[in-house]
């Protein structure tokens, strides 16, 4: 790619892509955070480490290096499933995603998604993944973790770090080449097909964390490095985006943890105003040498330093605090908690802003944040013998999420990854139901709950407990709760087919976010055969995309007047994730959802009515009867 292609990728991003590469007691006074409850979640576990987690709407990527997830509460060795050092699980119940299942050969250290959602890239000391040559990098499917099949670019040595902005994918890490081409520790590659770019920064040591901020078309840079393009840029470093010239990164004159590889920043963080890092020790206090964390403006000025002992791993800023995981045991210097060890806090919160100065340690004089009161207590682990907790965090407006060698949470056993909620959970609310216990025509008149349907017109009728279709070959129609307006939505209904279907089948799709811009379906086909496919779809000013092929579920055969439950549900916005189910009605509801997608398109980000969208194929030999019962539409959160 050229410099004017990476230039066009930078302009069309967001200030801010992010990535970052014993127990807790609370002590003293310290004030309130946005999270003062610890109480962890229900989430799965795995059985060795976590580096990394992405999110992505409602899913949540992690890699590390582990061979079994199981469920929240299970011990270890029960209930296990196989998983080789990659998983997703959900963001909102905690449970795996059984249809997520890459394999790599050896451990991931760093996982991120594209902007849209639909691909995630991972980063380690792989070799393969699912059998597949690749070169501790890949990209994998988000929906069905399949490999794409053209970015294959491959490094020399391990990837810990990635950012992808536009079509333009950073890589950091320990590796020298790419492809028989020079490359220190940093390099740039094609999104598209995985091509070398010609950025090409120099580090003469390992890279740990990569922040783009691609409105200012720069890239800030953490590791252990003493100098960057040869210039003294001690641990942390900015340069230009499109060309890699080294630009001006004043906090490096302050903290300086650089030139040795046991010291380092292990991650960066952007939010709307600040620029924030961690970092690690494992020579001897320093001045300049930094164990916790420090915040910057967007070109690097400094703005404080949290001079606690004790490395921090990794970090979340939202706007009232950041998070950061490490094993922090005294931070008297900004008046914290005192030395108390074996005591150590694996989990912290503080402020985002200078609440006072640095007393003493390494950084004496320098504006300091002050503690919060938010500090779960999570384990040691041995894994991988350095006797830590989380090496990972990363959370959205709802959930922090920590991933590590951790075995236990509160007192209670939970190894490897735990949620905790940022809001009070979500409540949901019924806001559409009926039944059909009248009789209606010309229409099926007004809902139990949600207003009134429109659509169908002399087709629609109420008889006998149900609502009724009649459609020709070739025919349409769309039943709707036009009074509706939901975003994050959750819709069910029960239908079956008075007769079975000939030529191309019978379509039956429940619709959810309709509005004069588009709408989302999740479109059910009943072939001649008895065969059930379920498919997503989005339609745009009129124009219908099939944005998820149709998967043919397995074991459900339809016949005349069986009744099957459909159920849709749409939740966050650009990116939208929507999901679908289909199942015999009084069998068990499948754990997992059939089709997911993640989509930002303009046209179906915002709320919209919910309803039922019909089609009989133009070769059906005979006119058909749809029945429906049973609708549910709840708003979620």
């Amino acid at each position: 790619m050229s410099a004017s292609r990476i230039r066009r990728a930078l302009a069309g991003s967001v200030v801010a892509g992010l990535i970052a590469a014993g127990t807790g007691i609370t002590v003293g006074i310290a004030p309130a955070s946005a999270l003062a409850d610890p109480a962890a979640l229900p989430t799965v576990q795995i059985n060795g480490v976590v580096w990394s987690q992405a999110i992505v709407g409602n899913r949540v990527y992690a890699a590390g290096s582990f061979s079994t997830a199981r469920p929240a509460g299970a011990f270890a060795g029960t209930n296990e499933s196989p998983r080789s050092n990659l998983l997703a699980y959900d963001l909102t119940t905690g449970a795996l995603i059984s249809s997520w299942a890459p394999s790599l050969n050896a451990q991931g250290m760093v996982v991120t998604a594209s902007p849209d959602g639909a691909t995630i890239y991972v980063g380690g000391d792989f070799t393969s993944v699912d059998g597949q040559t690749r070169n501790r990098l890949v990209a994998v499917d988000a929906i069905t973790g399949a490999v794409r099949p053209n970015f294959r670019p491959g490094v020399n040595g391990t990837v810990r770090a990635l950012q992808v902005v536009g079509d333009v994918v950073y890589a950091g890490g320990s590796f020298t080449s790419t492809g028989g081409v020079p490359r220190n520790r940093l390099a740039a590659f094609s999104a598209t097909n995985g091509a070398l770019l010609g950025w090409a920064p120099v580090a003469d040591r390992g890279v740990r964390a990569l922040l783009a901020l691609p409105a200012l078309n720069k890239v800030v840079i953490g590791g252990s490095f003493a100098t960057m393009n040869g210039a003294p840029n001690p641990g942390t470093a900015a340069v230009d985006a499109t060309t890699g010239a080294s630009l001006s990164w004043p906090a490096n004159t302050v903290v300086r943890n650089g030139g040795d590889s046991s010291v380092g920043i292990t991650a960066l963080v952007a939010d709307g105003t600040q620029v924030y890092a961690t970092g690690f020790n494992f020579v001897a206090y320093r001045a300049g040498w930094l164990e916790g964390s420090y915040a910057t403006d967007f070109d690097g000025n400094l703005h404080w330093v949290n001079g606690c002992h004790g490395d921090q791993y990794s970090l979340y800023a939202d706007s009232d605090a950041i998070y950061t995981v490490g094993h922090a045991h005294d931070c008297s210097f900004i008046g914290g908690f005192r030395e108390s060890r074996p005591i150590y806090y694996r989990a912290i919160s503080e402020t985002t802003t200078a609440q006072g100065t640095n007393v003493g340690g390494d950084f004496p004089g320098q504006p300091a944040p002050a503690l919060q009161s938010w500090r779960p207590a999570l384990s040691a682990g041995a894994f991988t013998g350095q006797i830590q907790g989380p090496w990972h965090i990363t959370g959205d407006s709802r959930y922090l999420v920590l991933g590590g060698e951790f075995t236990s949470v509160n007192g209670v056993g939970q190894q490897g990854l735990v949620r905790f909620a940022l809001t009070a959970p979500p409540q949901n609310t019924t806001v559409g139901q009926d039944s059909f216990s009248r009789t209606a025509t010309g229409g099926w008149g007004r809902a139990d709950l949600g207003g009134s349907w429109t659509g169908g017109s002399t087709t629609a009728s109420i008889a006998d407990g149900s609502g009724r279709i009649a459609l020709a070959p070739a025919g349409s129609t769309t039943m709707r709760l036009g009074s509706l307006s939901e975003g994050n939505v959750d819709l069910t209904l029960k239908v079956w087919l008075e007769s079975m279907p000939t030529g191309g089948g019978m379509y039956l799709a429940p619709v959810v976010r309709s509005s004069a811009a588009g709408e989302y379906r999740a479109k059910v086909r009943i072939q001649s055969t008895g065969a059930v496919a379920v498919s997503l779809v989005r339609v745009v000013a009129g124009v219908e995309t099939e944005v998820v092929a149709p998967l043919t579920v397995a074991g459900l055969t339809y016949t005349a007047g069986s009744k099957l439950n459909l159920r849709v549900q749409a939740t966050g916005t650009a990116p939208t994730t929507l999901s679908a189910k289909v199942w015999a009605d009084g069998a068990p509801e499948p754990a997992d959802w059939q089709r997911t997608l993640t989509d930002a398109t303009d046209g179906v980000q915002t709320p919209g009515s919910v309803g039922l969208w019909n089609y009989q194929s133009g070769s059906a030999a005979a006119p058909m009867v749809v029945r429906v019962d049973d609708v549910l539409v709840t708003r979620l959160g």
